[in-house]
């Protein structure tokens, strides 16, 4: 894999990351997970992503506003992966 490199600026506080020479900025962050994150998936065609978690919850999200859109929970385990459909009509 190709590594990500994360930082915090010491000036200014924001985090970096650069990844594969490219260098980002983070932007916003969209509060509601309790635990860590295990996967996010990209909707196929609209701006929305979906978000799985140590607190057994799902999560799915409008981009770039960050609303919530939907969420599950009632699992018994932590969540280790999520995927849209091709079509984009389920979310497994």
């Amino acid at each position: 894999p190709i590594p990500c490199v994360p930082w915090q600026s010491q000036t200014s506080g924001q985090y970096n990351a650069e990844y594969m020479g490219e260098k980002f900025t983070l932007q916003k962050t969209f509060p509601g997970h309790l635990m860590p994150i295990s996967r996010i998936a990209i909707h196929p065609t609209k701006d929305i992503v979906a978000t799985v978690s140590d607190d057994k919850t799902w999560k799915m999200w409008a981009i770039p506003s960050g609303e919530l859109l939907m969420s599950g929970d009632g699992h018994r385990e932590w969540l280790s992966d999520c995927d849209f459909h091709p079509s984009g009509a389920t979310l497994a």
